[in-house]
């Protein structure tokens, strides 16, 4: 049995997968397995990696259809034989060789179910390094090491810091959600609450890559977040973990802004919202919200956007129909002037008058016409 299964989900990943295997595959703790499944790629990728799996026999490569991290993810850790887990994207890396030694130690030293270090995030758009979170990021980083309660921490993001003992991941029956966006925050939080307890060490012990490609919000997106969100919404609700339900509010009203604002005009994000905001327990809000409870139901910021941008676009329909109602009397008006003008020219017409006049132009109008065609 490998002491520890590393898990990577690969989809058109050839730009950095190297630099992510050679980060994992160089670690000190060698008794590892690595699990690569390629999810139908479409570039270099599976040949990467068919070429990693034949120089070293550590990195088993699983194949498949395009399916989703999730799906990925869940395949692996059915397969995985070692004694603890732990995942990896393939554009990210572990910062130092001793990473994955550390968290395994520290595991085995206090017979802990899981382990955790540090965050780090390496921004291609400016070259930089940040390793200190704050805000909505603040359980990102530890300052101590020792046993955290899942009580106290009541955090959703970075599941990829922490190394799990691989028969509780097991034997929870916890999995990732097939959702394209938002998926690990609530696998994060299930299997936390599940563990109740984890080993925290300080040490940065992984760097995610960002600012190399655009986040694209179309509706299937949208929607797949609000699940998520809506996932730790109820978990916090039924739990009453009143910071990690605050803390979702706060990334639906302050993270996501702007993401669901015009979301009236799809049908299936509108009803992802209407049920997240279904979700909410106004209760276990700090006081900073009660403000705006009204009845016992607190409508969430997007909630409170489509509300505004209804009753705008109602108004707009009313003046709109109002200037349509003018303007149709404006033209019944002028079609009426129209019709008296009609008559007076067919009795016009009807004059001997006009018979006369037309003969007398009719030469002109001979010559008028001919010049045109020639």
């Amino acid at each position: 049995m490998p002491k520890v299964s590393v898990i990577i989900p690969c989809y058109n990943q050839e730009k950095y997968l190297e630099t992510c295997l050679n980060s994992v595959l160089s670690q000190s703790l060698s008794d590892i397995e690595v699990l690569c499944v390629d999810d139908g790629s479409t570039d270099g990728t599976g040949d990467i990696l068919a070429q990693y799996a034949a120089r070293d026999d550590r990195l088993r490569l699983i194949s498949q259809k395009n399916k989703g991290a999730s799906f990925c993810r869940n395949r692996a850790i059915d397969q995985a034989r070692g004694e603890y887990l732990i995942f990896c994207d393939s554009d990210d890396i572990y910062p130092d060789t001793a990473i994955i030694e550390r968290l395994y130690c520290a595991g085995v030293e206090h017979d802990a179910k899981a382990v955790a270090g540090s965050y780090s995030i390496f921004d291609e758009t400016d070259n930089e390094v940040r390793y200190d979170f704050d805000g909505l990021l603040w359980g990102q980083s530890f300052k101590r090491e020792g046993f955290v309660s899942f009580l106290d921490y009541q955090f959703d993001y970075g599941f990829t810091r922490f190394m799990f003992r691989s028969r509780e991941i097991k034997n929870s029956g916890i999995r990732f959600a097939p959702y394209s966006r938002f998926e690990d925050p609530p696998f994060l939080v299930a299997l936390l609450g599940y563990l109740e307890m984890f080993y925290a060490i300080p040490d940065v012990v992984y760097q995610a890559r960002v600012g190399y490609k655009q986040v694209v919000w179309d509706s299937s997106a949208q929607v797949d977040l609000l699940k998520g969100l809506s996932d730790n919404l109820r978990y916090s609700r039924i739990h009453r973990l009143k910071n990690l339900h605050e803390l979702t509010v706060r990334r639906i009203e302050e993270e996501y802004a702007g993401v669901f604002y015009w979301s009236l005009i799809d049908e299936m994000v509108f009803s992802a919202i209407v049920r997240a905001n279904g979700e909410v327990s106004p209760e276990l809000l700090s006081s900073s919200f009660q403000g705006r409870v009204v009845d016992g139901f607190l409508l969430l910021k997007p909630m409170e956007q489509q509300v505004a941008n209804a009753q705008k676009w109602n108004k707009d329909i009313q003046d709109l129909h109002g200037a349509v109602l003018a303007e149709r009397a404006d033209k019944e008006n002028a079609w009426e002037r129209l019709k008296d003008a009609g008559r007076e020219l067919a009795a016009v017409y009807d004059s001997t008058t006009w018979r006369i006049g037309s003969v007398f132009t009719a030469v002109p109008r001979w010559f008028r016409d001919f010049g045109r065609k020639v």
